[in-house]
């Protein structure tokens, strides 16, 4: 029996992985969750007044933070589409992925409202800090078997 190569199947789910937090954030829009601070921006949606922490139940409109990070995804999305025709190494789509996907998360966090905190430290951004991390190292380890 051949045995399967697990970095050919990361390369190969990476994409659909993030396509689908595309559109996971599209519906944090439907169920009005992860937005951002008030805002009078054109671009600002319409939060429920029951969907707004209780700080902010006199603002109306709110930074869709989920609209910022369904845009990276889908620039990142497109630009792992890309590379996949371009990398010859298994496991670095993947990094690739994971590095993406970090930096839009790490990005979109500086906005959210709604997010755990250690202190000051916004645990996604930790998260997000470690994840570009092993993105990085994987990258390299993995080129470096190429």
């Amino acid at each position: 029996m051949k045995r399967l190569n697990i970095w050919s199947i990361l390369d190969l789910a990476a994409p659909s992985i993030l396509l689908g937090q595309t559109i996971g954030r599209i519906g944090n829009y439907i169920n009005q969750e992860g937005f951002g601070p008030p805002t009078s921006a054109p671009w600002g949606v319409f939060i429920d007044p029951q969907n707004r922490p209780t700080q902010y139940v006199l603002y109306t409109r709110f930074h869709p933070t989920f609209f910022y990070e369904a845009l990276l995804d889908a620039i990142f999305f497109i630009l792992l589409i890309y590379l996949s025709k371009r990398l010859n190494v298994s496991g670095q789509l993947f990094a690739f992925y994971l590095i993406f996907y970090s930096l839009a998360r790490f990005i979109t966090e500086f906005w959210r409202i709604d997010t755990a905190t250690i202190g000051e430290i916004k645990v996604a951004h930790v998260i997000s800090i470690f994840a570009f991390m092993i993105g990085l190292l994987l990258f390299s380890t993995r080129k470096r078997r190429g």
